[in-house]
C-alpha cells in the first residue's frame, strides 16, 4: 500500500466498523423514523452513505454499480422515498462494497492516487487523493448523525469496538 494512503485506510477501517456498530441493532421500524420533519432517519443516512461508498469505489478504479442505483437516482431529499430497502440488505450491500475497496486501496499505486479528478467536492486537492479525504471526512460526519440519532432513541451509544 502506498505510504500516503495508510491513514486514510485507517480512518476507512475504522469507519467501517464504526458504521457497523452504529446499525447492528437498529430494525426497520426504528430506522425509518424521523426526530422531527427536519431531520433524516438513520435509514436515509445509510442510503446516502451507501452511494458515497460506491462513489469512492469507481473514484478509485473499482467498476461497481450500487443495487440500490436506480431508486438512489429518483431520490433527491427523504420526502422522495416511498419505500427503503431492509435494513439486512443495506448492511450487506455496505459490507460487500467495503470489503471490495478495502482490498483495493492494497494495489493502488502512485499513478492512480494523483490523477486528477473533475469531481467538484469542496476541497481545493483535485486529486484521487483528495476525493478519498473528502468522502471520507463527508462519511465520517453522518456516521456521527446516526450515533446522535439512536442515542436519541435509547439504543446505546456509538462503541468503536
Amino acid at each position: 500500500m502506498q505510504s500516503i494512503l495508510r491513514p486514510l485506510h485507517i480512518i476507512f477501517v475504522h469507519n467501517s466498523r464504526l458504521l457497523k456498530n452504529a446499525v447492528y441493532d437498529v430494525n426497520d421500524e426504528l430506522a425509518e423514523r424521523r426526530l422531527n420533519n427536519n431531520t433524516n432517519s438513520i435509514k436515509f443516512i445509510l442510503c446516502h452513505l451507501i452511494d458515497a461508498r460506491y462513489h469512492l469505489a469507481n473514484l478509485i478504479g473499482l467498476i461497481d454499480v450500487c443495487p440500490f442505483r436506480d431508486l438512489f437516482d429518483r431520490i433527491q431529499t427523504i420526502e422522495d422515498f416511498n419505500e427503503y430497502p431492509q435494513m439486512n440488505e443495506l448492511n450487506a450491500s455496505i459490507e460487500k462494497i467495503s470489503l471490495k475497496i478495502s482490498t483495493h486501496f492494497e494495489v493502488l499505486e502512485e499513478k492512480d492516487i494523483t490523477k486528477h479528478i473533475n469531481v467538484k467536492f469542496p476541497i481545493e486537492d483535485r486529486s484521487v487523493l483528495g476525493g478519498i479525504t473528502f468522502l471520507l471526512e463527508h462519511e465520517s460526519y453522518h456516521i456521527g448523525q446516526i450515533g446522535f440519532i439512536r442515542k436519541y432513541y435509547g439504543l446505546h451509544p456509538l462503541k468503536y469496538y
